[in-house]
């Protein structure tokens, strides 16, 4: 990882591109999954500090120009969401962080009980340890030394959650809760303290939601 300081803020972060898998061909899904994908990339490389509203085209054609990212995944990024993340507290917290992590990679070994809500499963695999392997997307220390998680969601909404926020949550959670756990619990581990939030940020509403997590 190369280790940045902008303006006071420490910052790790990987130039490894996300890719696809080599199956991936042209439907619906799979471009939609592309977008995801091209999207990622932009908020994994774009240049923090220098980055605020109005600026998400230029800042696009930016990455191209540096081989960050190609040009056919810039088509695919969808500047009007940019934009809203532009505008987001999440941006504002992450130029004020006292160390930001982008794109932290890691591999711990959690307890397999961790991983199934079944009690008599639990029992069972109280001796026995699985890897995790993942990606946390930004992981924020504030000024306090507090651990803020968060991870960016494409997913599309519908125009109830959109204007509903309890809805967005109830949906984000519904499917992402088991994934931000995990990475909650790998924090845990690996920092020796939770997190004081979870998060999903979340592209198409332009915010983040907090996600309750159950460690148990």
């Amino acid at each position: 990882p190369t280790r940045l300081t902008v303006d006071g803020v420490e910052t790790e972060i990987e130039r490894t591109a996300l890719k696809l898998p080599g199956f991936v061909m042209g439907s619906k899904e799979h471009e939609s999954a592309r977008r995801g994908i091209a999207t990622h990339s932009f908020l994994q490389f774009f240049e923090l500090q220098g980055f605020g509203t109005g600026k998400a085209a230029a800042e696009l054609d930016r990455l191209v120009s540096a081989e960050f990212i190609s040009k056919a995944d810039a088509e695919r990024v969808r500047i009007n969401e940019i934009e809203l993340f532009a505008k987001s507290k999440l941006l504002e917290d992450m130029k004020n962080a006292k160390k930001l992590y982008r794109e932290f990679r890691f591999n711990v070994m959690l307890p397999a009980s961790l991983f199934t809500g079944d009690e008599e499963k639990k029992t069972a695999f109280a001796e026995r340890e699985i890897l995790l392997q993942g990606v946390i997307d930004c992981l924020i220390e504030d000024g306090d030394g507090n651990l803020h998680l968060v991870d960016y969601k494409t997913d599309r909404l519908g125009s109830a959650e959109l204007a509903d926020r309890s809805l967005a949550k109830k949906a984000l959670s519904e499917k992402h809760q088991l994934q931000l756990t995990s990475y909650a619990q790998a924090v845990e581990k690996i920092f020796s303290k939770r997190p004081k939030t979870v998060s999903v940020y979340s592209l198409p509403l332009g915010e983040t939601v907090e996600l309750d997590i159950n460690y148990s």
